[in-house]
């Protein structure tokens, strides 16, 4: 758990409170930070970020705030797309390459041998 709030903190003040939020890969994952082994231990990183110094206000938005105002920019865009007869596709954003995390973790340990 320390860690990850040492990975926040560095991410706050990098990008800013406003940029942070947090989500586990807990449906493809197979190695997780110490004391944040399931989503219930939650609570253990929140209590390190209070202890640290971190408001109600900015815990909120590390732990669901922003990703909320992301998804509703995402459907508010979306909508406009909607409307103007725009079909979303990788010709949009470019082609996307996507690696599991249980894929990073293997090339992680290659590396490490």
């Amino acid at each position: 758990v320390v860690e990850v709030a040492d990975h926040i903190d560095h991410a706050v003040k990098v990008a800013g409170i406003d940029h942070i939020g947090i989500g586990g890969d807990y449906d493809g994952g197979q190695e997780f930070a110490r004391g944040l082994e399931d989503v219930s231990c939650y609570v253990n990183l929140t209590a390190e970020l209070l202890r640290r110094g971190y408001n109600e206000e900015q815990l909120g938005k590390i732990l669901c705030l922003n990703a909320i105002r992301v998804l509703e920019e995402c459907e508010a865009v979306a909508v406009q797309m909607k409307q103007e007869g725009i079909l979303a596709s990788e010709s949009h954003y470019g082609e996307e390459i996507y690696e599991t995390n249980a894929m990073k973790e293997r090339e992680f340990m290659k590396e490490k041998i």
